[in-house]
């Protein structure tokens, strides 16, 4: 239980650090060559269910181990 709660709370901070440093914009003003904001928003939401599906197996494998040694 211990070690979801730390895998739980390991991706809460990735995901929120994405987040906010997917949002920086470096050069207000100068636009060419960055992506479009909707973009920006499709590749942070691909790479959060990503880590989201990485976490949910992670929580699964340990459901599983912890049945195993009851």
């Amino acid at each position: 239980m211990l070690k979801l709660v730390a895998v739980a709370a390991v991706g809460a901070v990735v995901l929120g650090t994405m987040g906010l440093s997917g949002r920086v914009d470096a050069r207000p003003g100068s636009t060419e060559g960055e992506p479009t904001q909707a973009q920006v928003e499709a590749a942070l939401d691909a790479r959060q269910k990503e880590l989201l599906g990485i976490l949910l197996e992670a929580q699964r494998t340990g459901e599983r181990t912890a049945s195993v040694h009851r």
